[in-house]
C-alpha cells in the first residue's frame, strides 16, 4: 500500500513583534534598524524527481511596518503574499539559471504606499497576480505578460551592480506588439557608487509560445536614468536622444500622480476634441503634485483630427483656481457615456494656464 503525498498549505500571520522576536529577540527594530525576515517553502521531489507535493504559503503581514523586511525562497507553487499600506519592500529569490526562471503562480499584494518587489535571481512572475506594485528591482531576468505591466502603470524598473539585465515580456493579446506607456528605468536608491561599473537593460517582446520576437512600441518615451549606460531593446540600441529631444522626463497622466523635485518632466494627459468639446481620455479624475512652475511643462495630447490648439485651449475648458485651497482645476466636457473628468494641479493657482507651459499636441 502507498500513501500519496498532498499538497500541504502554510497559513502564517505576521505583525513587527513576532518578526522582531523571531529574527533578533534582543533587538528592538526600527525604521533606521529594521529586521528582515527569510522564508523558505520546500517542495516535496520523489528520489526520481517527480514532484510529489507543494508547500503553499499563505502570507499575510498586512500589519507590518517599515520595521520590517521579508525575503521569500518559495518554490513553485500557487502562494498568496498580501502586504499592508505601509511603503513596502518584500524580497523573491529567483533561479541562478537566466534559462530556467523560477515559476511562481502567485498572488502578490503589496497594497497601498510606494511598494518595491526585489527579485534575486531569474524569476517567471508572467502568471501571477501583481498588486500595488510601483518599482521592481530586478538583478537578472524577468518575465511579465504585456497585461500585467499595463495593470501596473507607472511602474519603475531599477537595477544597479555591473549587471546585465532582461526584462521580458509576453505579447499575451497576441498583436504582435508590445504597447508600453510609462517606464522608468534607473539605478536603485541604495547609495552606491556604480559609476565604474556597465549596466545594461535589455527589454525584449516575446510571442505567447515563445517562437517569436514581438515589436516594443513606446507610446511615451521612457525615462531613463543618466546612470544607466546601455538601453537595449530586441537586441537593438536603444537611444534615449532624439532629434528635437525636449530633455524633460516624460510622465503619462494616468491617474494621481507626483512629480519629482529637481527633475525637469513633461506631463502628459490624453484628450479628444474632435467633435469640437474638449474631452478626457483618461477616464478618471486626476490630482498631480510636486509640478514646478518653470522647470515642468503640461502638455495635451489629441487625437488625429482634434480641433483644439495651444492657443485655444483655455477658452476650450473650465478652469478654476483657488488661492485658499491653493489648487488649479481643469474640468473637461462629458463624454459619450455621460462622464466627466477632471485634473487638478496642486500647488499651482493659473487661472489663465499661462505660468503652467500649456501646450496641445496631436497623436
Amino acid at each position: 500500500m502507498t500513501t500519496e503525498a498532498t499538497d500541504q498549505t502554510f497559513n502564517l500571520n505576521l505583525n513587527d513583534n513576532i518578526v522582531d522576536n523571531m529574527v533578533n529577540s534582543y533587538h528592538v527594530s526600527t525604521d533606521s534598524a529594521l529586521e528582515t525576515l527569510n522564508i523558505r517553502t520546500i517542495n516535496n521531489i520523489a528520489s526520481n524527481g517527480d514532484l510529489t507535493s507543494r508547500a503553499i504559503l499563505n502570507l499575510d503581514a498586512s500589519t507590518l511596518t517599515d520595521k520590517s523586511n521579508i525575503r521569500l525562497d518559495l518554490d513553485s507553487a500557487n502562494h498568496t503574499i498580501k502586504l499592508g499600506d505601509n511603503d513596502n519592500i518584500i524580497t523573491l529569490i529567483g533561479s541562478n539559471d537566466d534559462a530556467a526562471p523560477k515559476v511562481l503562480n502567485s498572488t502578490i499584494n503589496l497594497g497601498a504606499g510606494n511598494d518595491k518587489l526585489v527579485i534575486e535571481g531569474a524569476m517567471d512572475l508572467s502568471n501571477a497576480d501583481l498588486i500595488g506594485v510601483e518599482s521592481i528591482e530586478m538583478h537578472s531576468t524577468l518575465i511579465i505578460k504585456e497585461s500585467q505591466l499595463d495593470g501596473l502603470k507607472d511602474i519603475s524598473f531599477l537595477f544597479s551592480e555591473n549587471e546585465h539585465s532582461t526584462l521580458a515580456i509576453i505579447d499575451d493579446d497576441g498583436d504582435g506588439e508590445i504597447s508600453i506607456s510609462s517606464l522608468l528605468v534607473a539605478e536603485p536608491e541604495d547609495g552606491s557608487d556604480n559609476s565604474n561599473s556597465t549596466e545594461i537593460f535589455d527589454i525584449r517582446g516575446v510571442s505567447q509560445d515563445g517562437s517569436e520576437e514581438a515589436d516594443v512600441v513606446f507610446n511615451i518615451k521612457p525615462a531613463i536614468d543618466n546612470s544607466v549606460d546601455d538601453i537595449m531593446v530586441n537586441d537593438e540600441p536603444y537611444s534615449t536622444e532624439s532629434e528635437g529631444d525636449s530633455g524633460y522626463n516624460k510622465v503619462e497622466l494616468l491617474g494621481d500622480t507626483a512629480g519629482q523635485e529637481g527633475v525637469a518632466e513633461e506631463f502628459i494627459y490624453q484628450i479628444d476634441s474632435s467633435s469640437g468639446d474638449v474631452i478626457s481620455l483618461v477616464g478618471t479624475d486626476v490630482s498631480l503634485s510636486g509640478f514646478t512652475v518653470g522647470e515642468d511643462i503640461l502638455t495635451f495630447v489629441d487625437v488625429d483630427g482634434g480641433t483644439v490648439t495651444t492657443e485655444t485651449f483655455a477658452d476650450s475648458v473650465t478652469v478654476s483656481a483657488s488661492s485658499i485651497n491653493d489648487v488649479t482645476d481643469i474640468y473637461f466636457a462629458e463624454d459619450n457615456d455621460g462622464n466627466s473628468y477632471q485634473l487638478s494641479v496642486v500647488g499651482v493657482v493659473d487661472e489663465t494656464l499661462d505660468s503652467m507651459d500649456v501646450s496641445v499636441t496631436q497623436a
